[in-house]
């Protein structure tokens, strides 16, 4: 807190992150952990994570086939059959596994800071910017969450059967039981957030289809009730037998010969109450027909038609209703996914031009290349961007620009897409050769350019010359279509983006931005083009130099984070705003404890006022 004003202002944030080179180190304890928890961490976590889950899907087959006689062993007829010896080496090695994976997080969790974790993002900026005290869990704490955790629960119950049934040879039904909990294992899957995001959609589907399926259910379970009394009248009311002490019903007719006619065949009844009716109900509404119950009566038919029939129509009803909440769910999904990725893009955005405008000299040392087809149509000023469809590509390089040594390097850049400029994507790569000569340094190789003095730069000072040399291109995107006559491909040129001097009075850092000559109808361009910049980053109060050449737009944004430079000593303008205010916050003060009687004193003038008026009325 520079101007002891209470709060923590962006500029000194920023002056106290750089000098104290504020780092997060992640102890081995940690690392470990993260490697074997969190499969987004880091690549080793994620192949971690996916062999792991390959030997839990071993796992899981050898124990299914364990149970199928093809797969068994039986020594003498007394004794049961045994899993094959394949599959018992096969499940021994897995859970070997699983025991190790489970221990290396259990001893190194309670060294484990879990407030960094990337799902704990909110909670460790809430923590970071807050005005609570932070309080940091114990060890005992942090194993102890770890053990009740719902997922840790699972491996522990996964893997505490089987290693108790190593030690003690325990058997029976309830340890197969016990078994068969490694299966839910297989939710590990769902720690990854590209194999749980199909389940949120369904889950956010199934909250939204609520009022849908509360009225599907209702409708089925009168439906069940009404199906069953019926079914039961009709089929389970019949003739009641004294032998047996139940209903017969009619299940068809037979031929007698000594009669000469046909005799009714009676059955006893499978619908022997209503609840047990429930049950065909139930499975003839869900379309399933076991066919275990059947009605056998005409009137039996036509009640089982009538429920097959409101079965269809109660079923089909909120299927629209559901298919199109689905289709509203993933749509909104794939939007907060978009919103997600924009937020984190302005944040970034944000932070790197405050950075950037608080240590303007990051960019001192940074360059960009932008290559465009060169189409003809321009209408704006030559060093305006032109249309975006005609981009083919950026490429950022770190200029190594010391302040006592000569330098000269080329390089080979990699052509990068820009997604703010247009989605597409692009080849090639581009060479570049710069020269640079700091201020101070005269030589008969090297002349200096736009300089009067020749005197050795200090630290608060970085000025010289730069050549650069934009030598050649290869590979590039074809942006005039297909084929492979001349006038169907592009004719590329470069734009060029420095940025030589210091921000202006406005405090808007211009670049210097130069354009090559057009390279007509090639996708491997030699321009062998080359400029000269004057640079001039003096840390003193005066005025900023000139840049040779002002483009349009200022492109901040367009750069990472370079080389870390000291900053400046020149004092921010947020600060001094901010200084102003506070001593105005006590004059303010003052004066708002002299309007205060002011006010209460014309109030007491206008209400006296208003008397007066009163009288005067009632007087006349």
């Amino acid at each position: 807190d520079d101007n002891q004003d209470e709060f923590m202002s962006w500029s000194e944030f920023f002056r106290v992150y750089r000098e104290r080179a504020i780092t997060v180190r992640l102890s081995v304890c940690e690392r470990i952990f993260y490697t074997m928890e969190d499969p987004d961490s880091s690549i080793c976590a994620n192949l971690v994570s996916i062999f792991v889950l390959v030997v839990i899907a071993i796992s899981s087959f050898s124990f299914v086939l364990s149970t199928m006689s093809t797969f068994q062993v039986q020594d003498s007829p007394e004794q049961a059959p045994q899993p094959a010896p394949v599959l018992t080496h096969i499940d021994t090695v897995c859970l070997v596994i699983f025991v190790v994976e489970y221990l290396l997080r259990l001893l190194t969790c309670w060294n484990v800071r879990l407030e960094l974790a990337r799902k704990n993002q909110t909670r460790l900026l809430d923590m970071v910017v807050g005005y609570q005290p932070i309080f940091l869990p114990s060890p005992f704490t942090r194993v102890l969450r770890f053990m009740l955790t719902p997922t840790n629960v699972v491996d522990f119950a996964a893997i505490f059967p089987c290693v108790l049934g190593m030690i003690t040879d325990v058997e029976g039904s309830g340890y197969i039981v016990l078994r068969l909990i490694r299966l839910t294992r297989l939710f590990r899957v769902f720690k990854s957030r590209s194999f749980i995001e199909p389940v949120i959609i369904i889950w956010r589907t199934l909250q939204v289809s609520t009022s849908a399926l509360y009225i599907l259910v209702f409708n089925l379970g009168l439906g069940v009730i009404i199906s069953g009394s019926l079914i039961y009248i009709v089929e389970g009311m019949g003739r009641w037998d004294e032998a047996t002490q139940s209903y017969k019903r009619y299940v068809g007719r037979q031929w007698n010969e000594t009669a000469g006619k046909f005799e009714e065949l009676l059955d006893a009844t499978p619908f022997i109450s209503i609840p047990d009716s429930f049950w065909w109900s139930l499975v003839t509404i869900m379309t399933v027909g076991y066919g275990d119950h059947y009605p056998t009566t005409d009137l039996g038919k036509v009640v089982a038609a009538a429920t097959m029939i409101f079965s269809l129509v109660m079923l089909a009803l909120p299927v629209g209703v559901m298919g199109g909440n689905f289709s509203q769910v993933w749509s909104n999904f794939d939007n907060e996914k978009i919103r997600e990725e924009r937020m984190l893009k302005e944040a970034q955005l944000f932070v790197t031009t405050q950075m950037l405008r608080l240590a303007p000299e990051r960019l001192s040392k940074m360059m960009l290349i932008e290559i465009w087809d060169d189409n003809c149509m321009l209408t704006g000023p030559e060093d305006a961007r032109p249309s975006a469809h005609s981009f083919m590509g950026e490429a950022k390089c770190s200029l190594y620009l010391p302040v006592n040594q000569v330098v000269e390097k080329q390089v080979t850049l990699q052509l990068e897409s820009n997604e703010d400029i247009v989605d597409r994507n692009v080849t090639g790569d581009i060479v570049m050769r710069y020269q640079w000569t700091p201020a101070g340094l005269q030589t008969s190789k090297y002349r200096h350019v736009g300089f009067a003095d020749d005197t050795p730069m200090s630290e608060s000072e970085f000025k010289g010359t730069l050549q650069i040399t934009i030598v050649s291109a290869d590979r590039l995107i074809n942006l005039r279509g297909l084929g492979t006559s001349r006038r169907n491909v592009s004719s590329p040129y470069c734009l060029v983006f420095v940025y030589p001097n210091r921000p202006s009075a406005d405090g808007v850092l211009h670049p210097s931005v130069w354009r090559t000559l057009t390279a007509p109808k090639t996708l491997s361009p030699v321009w062998e083009a080359t400029d000269t910049f004057d640079y001039n980053w003096t840390y003193s109060r005066g005025p900023p130099r000139s840049p040779r050449k002002e483009g349009k737009n200022a492109i901040v944004s367009k750069f990472a984070a370079g080389e870390s430079d000291e900053l400046t000593d020149e004092p921010c303008d947020l600060d001094s705003a901010l200084a102003i205010l506070t001593s105005l916050r006590g004059d303010l003060q003052m004066v708002k404890a002299t309007i205060s009687p002011l006010v209460a004193r014309v109030n007491r003038l206008v209400e006296e006022a208003e008397r007066q008026a009163t009288r005067l009325d009632t007087l006349f």
